[in-house]
């Protein structure tokens, strides 16, 4: 037998994972516009069958490259 997690990609590195208010659908898939209790991926890999191939990896640093660093002034 495979292991699945092999298969499911990390949702919180994706540009199109946001979190949601609802409590009981906290995680969300921007580009297939659904909400999940699960990381969409794993709802994705249990529809299809296969890796959510929607996957694009953000810059978690992109927002801070737009902006000058603090000025520290002691």
């Amino acid at each position: 037998m495979e292991d699945q997690n092999a298969y499911i990609v990390n949702c919180f590195q994706c540009v199109h994972f946001h979190v949601t208010w609802d409590p009981n659908f906290p995680r969300a898939c921007k580009l297939f516009g659904f909400k999940s209790a699960n990381p969409p991926s794993v709802s994705v890999y249990e529809a299809t069958g296969s890796v959510c191939m929607a996957f694009e990896k953000k810059d978690v640093f992109a927002d801070n490259k737009k902006q000058p660093p603090p000025k520290y002034y002691g």
